[in-house]
């Protein structure tokens, strides 16, 4: 490190004060140190800064004519263009001699880029409050600065460089505080970098998976459009009443669970890519607390808490506002990133769904052709099954419309109605042994007398397939 130079300011002050007679040049300071009642400089040694302690140096290895300055009060200060020396002594033992020339005196050296590691203290001697020097890193101190004059220039002095290494240190803390102001930002930098990227990644990896929802990327999800169902329903409307009446109303309640499943599904999906494209998932911060409370409210605090940042005082509140309101859950929402979010599961969970309403679908189709060609053993095989899930009451699709009024507020919890309620669903007709050459005949010529755009062997490869997809994925993991 480079040695602070002092050299110009030295100058100025001796130019100011080479009238006082304390104040003397290299040349005044050598003859004042010679003769009989007189100190020899060059009998001194010298420790201090780059200098051990123990190895002391001769004060001619010190002293560089050019590089002096000034000295003040004849041999006590001796100032130079990097250092200064101030002659002085041990505490820890004043009377033993550090060598047996100099009787225990000696010049410490100090770099003024240093200084702060010496004081001025202050000592009463006759009355006075006499200053001196002291070393704060090493045993040492300087002889004391007695009489007004002298104490006035020791004081103006050493103000001059203690004030300059203030300002190289403020300036070194500037540049320092500069250079980690300006690594922070470099690593704030790098770390959004890192972080659009990663979610960059995470979008392109969701919406590969959302892809197999909707192939043809016209933004509706891949089940059988148009209400194919509604429409043989109606042309065989006559012949149903024949048979029973009441199977038009029970047959019309499937049509309508059916056109709200599909709005469901398409629903979903737009939230799912809508949630891909933001890079956040929108969650009900209500769902799941009714297992904490009211018994344990100190775990409902904490799940509030971490689920939105809350402080405790406001988690805690929101917790007894609901318990306080008998349980009036208020639909707040918090959003948390895509990489906290189990979307993978979400879109199995819709793939599965469309799958179900495709089970459903050609269930439906072939109920109605079996009964209307007196095929009543397949027509009450699935109208059992359809029975037993209640499919032909409206309460089913008035809580599938329900869990629709609340998509916006966070699909965790319509999600995990949706995947409760499928898996009824196809554990109850699933395993329905349709598919064979009658029944793919009847789902067929039910599409064709309205005239469906539904090709049958597509519709029907495209379930048996998925049911082969889940039954590998079951039995692998």
């Amino acid at each position: 490190m480079k040695e602070l130079d002092l050299s110009k300011e030295l100058k100025d002050f001796y130019e100011k004060n080479k009238q006082e007679k304390i104040v003397r040049n290299w040349e005044e300071t050598l003859k004042k140190s010679k003769g009989w009642f007189h100190l020899d400089l060059f009998k001194f040694n010298v420790i201090g800064d780059g200098i051990e302690f123990e190895s002391e140096r001769p004060f001619k290895s010190v002293h560089t004519d050019n590089e002096f300055c000034f000295s003040l009060n004849q041999h006590s200060f001796l100032f130079y263009n990097t250092f200064f020396l101030f002659f002085g002594t041990s505490s820890k033992n004043p009377d033993t001699p550090i060598n047996q020339t100099t009787y225990g005196k000696i010049y410490f050296k100090v770099n003024y880029s240093n200084i702060n590691d010496i004081e001025i203290k202050h000592e009463s001697i006759l009355g006075m409050n006499t200053p001196y020097y002291n070393c704060k890193k090493q045993d040492f101190y300087s002889e004391k600065v007695i009489g007004k004059d002298y104490e006035k220039l020791f004081i103006q002095i050493d103000l001059i460089y203690r004030k300059i290494v203030e300002k190289e240190i403020e300036e070194k803390e500037r540049l320092l505080n500069k250079e980690e102001e300006k690594e922070r930002l470099l690593k704030e930098g790098r770390l959004l970098k890192e972080e659009k990227e990663k979610e960059r990644l995470l979008k392109e990896k969701y919406s590969i998976l959302l892809k197999e929802l909707d192939s043809d990327g016209n933004g509706i999800i891949d089940i059988v459009e148009g209400d194919d169902y509604g429409k043989i329903l109606k042309l065989n409307q006559d012949k149903i009443i024949e048979i029973n009446r009441d199977y038009i109303r029970q047959f019309v309640q499937i049509s309508n669970y059916l056109k709200t499943k599909r709005k469901s599904l398409q629903s979903i999906y737009e939230q799912l890519v809508l949630c891909v494209n933001n890079g956040v998932f929108r969650r009900s911060l209500d769902y799941g607390l009714e297992k904490y409370l009211p018994n344990n409210k100190l775990l409902g605090i904490k799940e509030v808490n971490e689920r939105t940042g809350w402080g405790i005082e406001e988690s805690k509140k929101y917790v007894d506002n609901i318990v306080d309101k008998y349980w009036s859950f208020n639909g707040n929402s918090y959003v948390q990133s895509l990489e906290n979010e189990p979307i993978n599961e979400y879109i199995e969970i819709l793939k599965d769904d469309s799958h179900i309403f495709n089970l459903l679908l050609v269930h439906s189709i072939t109920m109605v052709q079996s009964l209307i060609n007196n095929d009543m053993i397949t027509f009450y095989e699935i109208y059992e099954k359809l029975d037993q899930l209640n499919m032909f009451d409206s309460k089913h699709e008035k809580d599938l419309k329900g869990l629709l009024v609340n998509v916006n507020d966070g699909l965790e919890n319509i999600i995990n109605e949706i995947k409760k309620v499928g898996e009824n669903i196809v554990s109850s007709i699933d395993d329905l042994s349709f598919i064979t050459e009658d029944s793919t005949q009847l789902i067929k010529d039910g599409l064709e007398s309205v005239n469906s755009s539904i090709q049958t062997n597509n519709l029907l490869t495209g379930i048996q397939t998925y049911q082969m997809y889940k039954i590998n994925k079951n039995t692998k993991s």
